[in-house]
């Protein structure tokens, strides 16, 4: 038998993590706080990342990310690109795999088509503002090597340590 109970979506790229490439792999404040605070509920992802990749690729490119900012062994569930339908993420099968109602499904995430996907199928939606747009004042954010570090450094308009579902 399935457990029931609350599932919280994650956007994954400037939602929960921002960086890659020449940048430095960078974790949004707070969130290691916001998993605890909610162990009661399961973890998912639903993200477009890695579209451009082969289907491999993607998955190793995702599972990447999540083991660089440690949070892998909590997450129960990833839905890639190609799980999605008619060019939004499909709550409703995320609903129908974990065997709950549409009303159990939290999403979070940073942008229009995450926020359309919600709307969509009628889940509670949480719209955070993107990683690289949280920091209010960067020296030079064309520059990687100081990147990571104006990041930690800066003050930020969103923390999900205080985030309430």
């Amino acid at each position: 038998m399935k457990k029931k109970g609350r599932i919280v979506i994650f956007d994954l790229m400037e939602t929960i993590v921002s960086g890659g490439g020449i940048y430095p792999i960078v974790k949004r404040i707070g969130l290691d706080e916001f998993l605890d605070k909610n162990s009661d509920c399961r973890f998912v992802i639903a993200t477009t990342s890695g579209s451009i990749l082969t289907k491999e690729e993607s998955i190793k490119e995702v599972e990447f990310y999540l083991e660089q900012i440690g949070i892998k062994n909590r997450i129960s569930k990833i839905y890639y690109g190609w799980d999605m339908t008619r060019g939004i993420k499909d709550l409703a099968k995320i609903a129908k795999d974990f065997d709950v109602k549409i009303s159990d499904l939290v999403f979070i995430g940073d942008n229009d088509r995450d926020e359309d996907s919600a709307e969509y199928f009628g889940v509670k939606f949480i719209k955070v503002p993107a990683i690289f747009r949280d920091i209010i004042k960067v020296s030079n954010p064309s520059n990687p090597e100081t990147y990571l570090l104006d990041y930690m450094r800066a003050p930020h308009k969103f923390s999900f340590e205080n985030l309430e579902i």
